[in-house]
């Protein structure tokens, strides 16, 4: 395949890409699926977190290396269910994890 043909329908897909974002400014979705919208990061975050732990659990030092992601997703949960707002699964479990992390 030709390089500068890879350039330009990588270019394309680019400007396609970042186009469409002011033209769907005027389209809205159903409520049931806006509503889903909002859980997107913290469904995010969990699966990130149960990513992570997995390799973690199965090893021989499992629980050491495990607690910081555990109480990093325990403090996103209360967080969020605490709130309800779903931008607070950031804002606690993050610096959770940063801290239990260096401490242990």
């Amino acid at each position: 395949m030709n390089p500068w043909f890879v350039i330009l329908v990588a270019g394309i897909g680019s400007y396609a890409m970042r186009i469409c974002m002011t033209l769907t400014d005027r389209l809205t979705l159903p409520p049931r699926l806006e509503a889903s919208a909002e859980m997107v990061a913290p469904a995010a975050f969990a699966a990130l977190a149960a990513a992570s732990l997995t390799p973690l659990v199965v090893s021989a030092t499992g629980l050491s290396a495990a607690a910081p992601v555990v109480l990093a997703v325990v403090a996103a949960v209360a967080g969020t269910a605490g709130t309800g707002k779903p931008y607070v699964a950031m804002l606690a479990g993050m610096p959770t994890y940063w801290v239990a992390a260096a401490l242990m």
